[in-house]
């Protein structure tokens, strides 16, 4: 499925190559700096884990802000 279509919106490349929508009133673009995988050891609800039944659990990224952008209508 083209979510980007599907939705109607229509994806842009910036300066730095990163793909953005022009529909969005903001565009932060970010250089990755850290990534962890999420450990379910570490959940502190116990019913988080009913939203991982494959075990795929999320990557977290931390980011720097290298532009930001906001759509002046």
């Amino acid at each position: 499925v083209d979510k980007a279509k599907e939705t109607g919106l229509t994806p842009v490349v910036t300066e730095a190559g990163s793909v953005a929508f022009k529909e969005a009133g903001l565009i932060l673009e970010c250089r990755k700096i850290y990534y962890q995988d999420l450990n379910p050891d570490g959940f502190l609800s116990p019913e988080i884990i009913k939203n991982y039944p494959s075990k795929d659990f999320h990557r977290l990224y931390i980011g720097e802000i290298i532009y930001s952008g906001i759509r002046e209508e």
